[in-house]
């Protein structure tokens, strides 16, 4: 008898595809990311920071991902003196990249409020809607931070973490906790250590990032003028990679292997060019998507990253179909 594909077998084989699609995809990865995001930084004392929150503030803006940032503090390094020019980097970021400049907070002057901040949205958190920090500095105010956080909420909070140095660091009498101590507060699957940024995205030659002096964007040339706070051989924005990696939904090219990886500036020029997957949410595709009409609504994304193509989970619109898979050969559309 000769086997036919009827609509039923195809929507069968569908449903197969999506079912191995999701469990490849997400076995290594956290695609796509969910929630929202909070940031802690250190700086002043260490002129990293006046390139990498700057730039962490360009991705996010980039990604069209403006309303999921809830909470950014500076100069976590509690034993430091304060300083004057991170706070004026890190607002005039916000500024330029169009986010609520209510919610950068000076742990130098403003801790408490701070701390209440991040309590309030943290205690906000669902399995839908998890926090996720991104910690760069000294572990004292993420472990001050999260512990602010109702117990029963606590599980829907992740930290991210790519630096030994920053895990351990208890440099100074204020400084009391360390990455271990936040596995007291947090389940383990929820403490991530990803590559070291120093190595991925600081042994970089200035001359590979200046495509942000030449991309005919004022703010992306205004955050390339930040490194005059740390000239030399290399374009050190190596905290910026904790932020990358939440956004591009947990790509599994970065764990904690500390190989000598130096595409950090080819990952973040694909984002501000709109040539990269990294925070496409519930909008409209541009490109070529294989037997896709020319506009779709996204409603899950299944693989992220800029160098291969994604599988992806489609709403056809107007067209009275069920959600299909799709393979992405195209890009994001690049915001207006």
């Amino acid at each position: 008898m000769r086997n036919t594909l009827t609509p039923r077998k195809l929507q069968g084989i569908y449903s197969l595809v999506f079912l191995l699609a999701y469990l490849v995809f997400t076995a290594n990865a956290i695609s796509p990311f969910p929630g929202r995001l909070a940031i802690t930084h250190d700086g002043g004392h260490d002129p990293d920071d006046l390139l990498a929150a700057p730039l962490e503030c360009a991705m996010i803006d980039a990604a069209g991902l403006n309303d999921k940032l809830v909470h950014f503090d500076f100069l976590n390094q509690l034993d430091r003196p304060n300083d004057e020019t991170m706070p004026a980097v890190c607002l005039e970021a916000a500024e330029r990249f169009n986010l609520d400049k209510s919610i950068f907070f000076n742990c130098m002057t403003q801790l408490e409020q701070a701390i209440a901040n991040f309590a309030e949205e943290g205690n906000k958190s669902t399995e839908d809607n998890p926090l996720w920090l991104a910690c760069a500095g000294p572990m004292e105010v993420p472990y001050r931070l999260v512990k602010a956080v109702s117990p029963e909420k606590r599980k829907y909070i992740h930290c991210v973490s790519h630096s030994w140095w920053n895990e351990d660091n208890l440099d100074g009498p204020k400084l009391q906790h360390t990455w271990n101590d936040l596995k007291e507060l947090l389940p383990a699957e929820n403490l991530h250590q990803i590559r070291d940024g120093n190595r991925a995205w600081s042994m970089n030659l200035p001359t590979e990032w200046s495509f942000l002096s030449t991309m005919g964007n004022a703010d992306y040339k205004w955050v390339w003028e930040q490194r005059k706070y740390k000239p030399g051989d290399k374009f050190d924005a190596s905290d910026a990679i904790n932020v990358y990696w939440i956004i591009s939904g947990g790509i599994t090219d970065y764990p904690r292997q500390r190989p000598e990886q130096k595409s950090g500036w080819e990952d973040v020029k694909a984002l501000l060019s709109g040539n990269s997957q990294v925070g496409v949410n519930n909008g409209t595709i541009a490109g070529n998507v294989s037997a896709v009409p020319s506009a779709v609504t996204v409603t899950r994304i299944i693989s992220l990253g800029s160098s291969s193509p994604g599988l992806l989970l489609l709403n056809l619109k107007g067209e009275g179909r069920s959600n299909r898979i799709y393979t992405l050969k195209g890009r994001r559309a690049p915001k207006k």
